[in-house]
């Protein structure tokens, strides 16, 4: 883990606050976790490339997402890069299964959970 919360970009974190205000609005009771947006997502949980840091900002992210634990009752948010987040707007401009069905989401999940479990 790394020491010191990581810092985004304006644009991402105004989409972490409108995310986590839907979350709580959407989830009530549950709780809402930033853990892996403050400390892990130097690397894209979708692809698992490191991302760019300059001045302990994390550079070229795209969209903020969130997946509910209910074992937990979380919810946990995360960035994608801006790859990822170009191929999810491709696979929905054509078509595709939805996100959420797929093997990579699910993929994604476990690796976010991994990552806070490990600390």
């Amino acid at each position: 883990m790394m020491a010191t919360p990581l810092l985004y970009d304006l644009d991402i974190i105004q989409a972490l606050r409108l995310q986590e205000q839907s979350m709580i609005d959407l989830f009530p009771g549950y709780t809402i976790s930033k853990e892996y947006v403050d400390y892990h997502n130097h690397v894209c949980p979708r692809c698992q490339q490191e991302q760019k840091i300059f001045n302990n900002t994390v550079k070229k992210m795209g969209t903020v997402s969130a997946f509910e634990h209910p074992l937990e009752q979380k919810v946990i948010l995360y960035v994608s890069c801006k790859n990822c987040t170009k191929e999810l707007a491709r696979q929905s401009r054509f078509g595709s299964k939805p996100i959420k069905d797929s093997d990579v989401a699910t993929h994604t999940e476990e690796y976010i959970l991994e990552q806070i479990k490990n600390d």
